[in-house]
Parts: structure tokens; C-alpha cells; sequence
């Protein structure tokens, strides 16, 4: 059985921020028929790399998140520019926040 798209009754943005934007949809279930409210994020297209080297290692980068008042291990990751390739970015990213450069890379999930 295919999975049914709902139908968007209306949508509009209730902020507007630095990187992304809340978006208010009200939605039409195609199953009974009922409107639902969502909120959702806009964010721009971003990529996570998982760095692996010679050596079988993973390389993360410990940053500090507003949201939980601590430091945080992480994977690489960050915002494309425009026009730019997800393997672009996504090395550009690596050598930014860890200043390792990757032999070869490939995408392994596009969402």
C-alpha cells in the first residue's frame, strides 16, 4: 500500500532567523480527512562528514552548544554554499574544523 501525501490547507512563516526559518502548515490527513497543525524548520542544505583515517580513527570536533551549556562531540559538518556538491562540501568542512584532508570521499545517505 503506498503511503498517501497530505494535503497543505495552508503554510506560512512565523520567524525568520539568521540560518533557518519556523514554518506553521496546517495539513489535511489523507487517511480521515482531519487538519493538523505542524511546525516545521526550514535549514539550508548541510552535510556531515564521518572521517575515518589511515589508521581506522574516527576524527570529531568538540564544540560548545548554546542549547545544552556544554561541550559536545561531533562530527564535522556544515552548511553548502551555492552550487556546491555535497563531496565538496563536505571536504571543505573537514578541513575547516579539523584541518584533515581526505583522500577520497562519497556520499552515504542523502536525505
Amino acid at each position: 500500500m503506498a503511503v498517501k501525501k497530505w494535503e497543505c490547507i495552508s503554510s506560512e512563516i512565523m520567524g525568520d532567523y539568521d540560518i533557518f526559518k519556523v514554518r506553521r502548515s496546517i495539513m489535511r490527513s489523507p487517511r480521515t480527512g482531519d487538519a493538523h497543525e505542524f511546525h516545521m524548520l526550514d535549514v539550508p542544505t548541510c552535510v556531515k562528514v564521518i572521517p575515518v583515517t589511515d589508521d581506522g580513527s574516527i576524527v570529531l570536533v568538540e564544540q560548545y552548544r548554546q542549547a545544552v551549556q556544554r561541550a559536545s562531540l561531533e562530527f564535522p559538518a556544515g552548511i553548502m554554499e551555492e552550487g556546491e556538491d555535497a563531496i565538496r562540501a563536505g571536504m571543505r568542512e573537514l578541513e575547516e574544523e579539523t584541518g584533515y584532508r581526505a583522500k577520497t570521499a562519497s556520499v552515504v545517505a542523502e536525505i
